[in-house]
């Protein structure tokens, strides 16, 4: 049987998938899905994928949503050898940090692409503040490496390059980010039939865009900097490893439960986010995007949450229950740790103005937390955790968030598999509330007082 690959021209996510399936040499049946037309709601689709979303792949029967745990899956099953996602830990790691910075790079392009394409309107000047500062950071990541995650061709790039020149639709860069054209230029030239798989649908994308954008509101929207309240999170490991972390970040807790089941020794170092002490010039050769949780494992550097986590469960893990060897369920887990991505991401959308300028969530912010939480309550059908029916470095990525959602959209006993489930892992997980209560208590009470106020 054939792999299945269900999607549609024009999706950025697809056409990274359809480029690393090329890469492999792989034959893939494709299925159109018309996002249009809602046929990503019809049932039968439902039964591919419950979240609606696409790339979805079939392989032999085993079903898999989300483009970076596709491809990391794809790799570590079809790849030659493993150039393009690497066995090294630090240098893996290094990938899958990137790719789950790709999720917020995602974000930003479909906070300013949706009311374009499907309500005909102008993209926020919060969307395209976010999307300028991407286009900033990307040129960071850049900056002495030919590629994204380093100097040779990985999953990583495979990730961005379906995305940046989309950007250009909403924030044209001309010569300002030389790293990023070069960049692109060695993307196109590199990657395996390029134009046959990426350009097409590039174009179709980006014509429609354009098109709709004239019936949008003609006047330009100012990008400024962009100010993210709980995107700088830190903790510490012990011995040679340091967490850099601030106790009210969702990310860092989650981080920190992750150390505590593996049982490291840590050392915690507690940045001030407020003083803006992750803008240092000292911190920022820690994490040059400047966000928490971080680590130094003996001089070894990595931030993001869910990269830091995959890496210290296949280093230090004494089995693989938390993120396991066999790839299928792998790829389940990588598969839940992007999604989580997005949750944390629509969290900071709703917190940072909320925090720092006391704007109310909007009906449509809080509409997506509903979705969320019907989500959450899907994917635990028929098992007793996030990924399966045993705790892994899902349930420790999600468990940190459920609450503050809880808090815009009480749900009551609307949901019992979450509710069970949340039961499940403060019960299951080694110093839960030891390591999680008094940050999330913080947090909470800042919100709620916001939200009162």
């Amino acid at each position: 049987m054939p792999l299945v690959l269900y999607y549609t021209e024009t999706s950025p996510p697809t056409r990274s998938v359809d480029l690393v399936i090329h890469a492999l040499g792989l034959t893939a049946e494709h299925k159109e899905v018309d996002l249009f037309s809602n046929e990503h709601l019809s049932p039968d689709f439902l039964k591919i994928n419950p979240l609606h979303t696409i790339p979805a792949v079939d392989d032999n029967g085993f079903i898999l949503w989300g483009s970076q745990p596709i491809n990391t899956y794809l790799v570590s099953k079809y790849g030659k050898d493993d150039s393009l996602y690497p066995k090294d830990l630090q240098k893996r790691a290094i990938v899958d940090q990137r790719l789950h910075y790709s999720n917020d790079v995602f974000c930003a392009l479909k906070m300013a692409a949706r009311p374009v394409l499907f309500s005909t309107a102008k993209p926020t000047q919060e969307a395209l503040e976010k999307m300028k500062e991407v286009q900033e950071n990307v040129e960071k990541l850049l900056t002495g490496h030919k590629f994204i995650a380093g100097d040779h061709l990985t999953l990583a790039d495979y990730s961005y390059v379906t995305f940046m020149d989309v950007y250009e639709v909403f924030v044209p860069a001309g010569d300002k980010f030389p790293l990023t054209k070069q960049w692109f230029a060695r993307c196109k030239s590199t990657m395996k039939d390029f134009d046959k798989v990426n350009t097409v649908g590039a174009n179709k994308l980006i014509a429609n865009l354009k098109q709709k954008l004239i019936y949008c509101s003609s006047s330009r929207v100012r990008v400024g900097k962009k100010f993210c309240f709980l995107s700088h999170l830190f903790k510490f490991i012990a011995m040679s490893l340091i967490l850099y972390y601030f106790e009210a970040s969702p990310p860092v807790r989650s981080v920190d439960l992750v150390i505590h089941a593996l049982g490291i020794n840590d050392e915690h170092k507690c940045m001030d986010i407020p003083k803006k002490e992750q803008m240092t010039p000292e911190f920022l050769k820690i994490n040059p995007l400047h966000t928490v949780p971080a680590i130094d494992d003996d001089g070894y550097t990595l931030g993001g949450s869910q990269a830091i986590a995959t890496y210290l469960a296949d280093k230090y893990g004494q089995d693989d229950s938390l993120y396991p060897k066999d790839l299928q369920k792998r790829g389940i887990v990588d598969q839940m740790l992007f999604y989580s991505e997005d949750v944390f991401c629509l969290s900071k959308d709703i917190l940072a103005p909320l925090l720092h300028d006391g704007i109310q969530p909007t009906p449509e912010m809080l509409g997506k937390v509903k979705e969320v939480q019907g989500n959450v309550e899907r994917l635990l059908t028929g098992r007793d955790f996030i990924a399966g029916d045993n705790l892994t470095l899902a349930d420790f990525s999600f468990i940190t968030t459920v609450d503050v959602f809880e808090l815009f959209c009480p749900t009551g006993n609307k949901y019992p598999l979450t509710k069970e489930w949340i039961r499940r892992c403060k019960t299951t997980m080694k110093d839960f509330d030891k390591t999680n209560k008094k940050g999330a208590d913080l947090i909470l009470g800042l919100i709620k007082n916001a939200l009162t106020n």
